[in-house]
């Protein structure tokens, strides 16, 4: 039987999890080379994944924001702005035609864009697990919680 309690994860558990993503292994593969519970290894990159914001056109993630020129949606009498630039009123809450671009695989597993073959010239919102970011955020953590 195996003792899935193996205290806290140490940086090299993480730099294992983070080559099992980047070779496409389950987490229960992954899990099994660390003695550890697939659920532990699914929490760790959940909680420790580093979050890079997505670079849309003016800010705005919807599909048709190039091309958008609407205006007056909002009550604004007199306000002359077409709505995807306007800071006072949030154009995805008021227009019909609003379609978001952003990308939902990092919802599922294994909840980060590591293996995707479009990483790299993806300008949406993404999420990447690195051993040494997790490690850092964990240290920051415990040493926050220690003041």
């Amino acid at each position: 039987m195996k003792n899935y309690f193996e205290g806290q994860m140490k940086f090299t558990d993480r730099l294992a999890i983070e080559v099992g993503i980047e070779q496409g292994h389950s987490f229960k593969k992954i899990a099994n080379v660390l003695h550890r519970h697939p659920t532990t290894v699914s929490n760790e990159i959940k909680v420790n994944r580093t979050f890079i914001a997505g670079n849309y056109p003016g800010g705005n993630d919807c599909r048709k924001a190039r091309q958008c020129e609407k205006r007056h949606l909002c009550d604004e009498e007199y306000c002359n702005k077409r709505c995807k630039t306007c800071r006072k009123q949030d154009c995805h809450e008021i227009c019909q035609g609003y379609v978001s671009q952003k990308c939902t695989k990092y919802e599922k597993p294994p909840y980060v864009c590591n293996r995707c073959k479009d990483k790299r010239i993806c300008n949406k919102e993404k999420y990447i697990y690195s051993a040494k970011h997790a490690e850092a955020a964990v240290e920051r953590r415990r040493s926050d919680s220690r003041r």
